[in-house]
Order: structure tokens, then C-alpha cells, then sequence
């Protein structure tokens, strides 16, 4: 939730944030409603990195085309691996992002967002 509030105060930002307690395929129905460009799994210890990955399965297999941020807030042990895992979910289709601190994350959001934004009414 806390990703979700402080992604809002970037330029051309509207996030939504969906629960943890959602079960899966109402939580893949909600974003598909909600047709975002960008999704965030925010995953915390214990199990971080299994529980993205589970995650990023549902998302990459019924929402090939989305950029996915994953972020491991707190997992900074076994980071290597854990990018390894996560990143052979995505198959190389360069939609996947990991972040481990909330600034890497909402640095990620803007850089994406900021691409999409024609040159003429991006901020200064």
C-alpha cells in the first residue's frame, strides 16, 4: 500500500493498490479491468521470493505484454539468486524489473511512465 501512495506523487501516476489477501484470479481479473501499463508485486520476508514468483507465473502467463516491477523489500540475502529465479519466470521477454529498496522501485515506475510521455509535456 505504501508503494501505491508514494507512486501517486509522480508525474502521471495513478496507482491502485490490491490487497495481498486477494485470492489469484480475482486479483488477475481486477488488473485486467484496471488495464495498467505497469504492475508492482511487492513482496516481503519471510518466503519473498517464492511468493513473487508465484505471482509473476499468474502475470506472465495471462498478462504477457505488462511491465512487472517485483519488489523485494527487505531481501537483500541471496539477491543474486533470487533475481536469477524471478528472471527466468519472464523468459527474456524484458518485462521484468526487480527492486529491493522503494526508491529503486519508484525510480523504475518513473522511468517507465516518463518514456511513454512526449518530450513537449514532460516536467522540468
Amino acid at each position: 500500500m505504501l508503494f501505491a501512495l508514494l507512486s501517486e506523487e509522480l508525474f502521471q501516476v495513478k496507482a491502485t493498490y490490491l490487497p495481498a489477501t486477494t485470492v489469484p484470479g480475482e486479483m488477475l481479473r481486477q488488473v485486467q479491468e484496471l488495464n495498467p501499463d505497469i504492475i508492482c508485486v511487492c513482496s516481503l520476508p519471510p518466503s519473498a521470493v517464492s511468493k513473487a514468483r508465484y505471482s509473476l507465473k499468474r502475470i506472465h502467463h495471462d498478462l504477457q505484454t505488462i511491465q512487472v516491477i517485483v519488489g523485494l523489500w527487505h531481501s537483500n540475502a541471496g539477491l543474486a539468486k533470487a533475481k536469477e529465479r524471478l528472471e527466468s519466470i519472464a523468459a527474456g521477454q524484458g518485462k521484468l524489473l526487480i527492486a529491493t529498496s522503494l526508491r529503486e522501485g519508484l525510480s523504475h515506475v518513473e522511468k517507465s511512465q516518463l518514456s511513454k510521455v512526449p518530450a513537449s509535456t514532460t516536467p522540468a
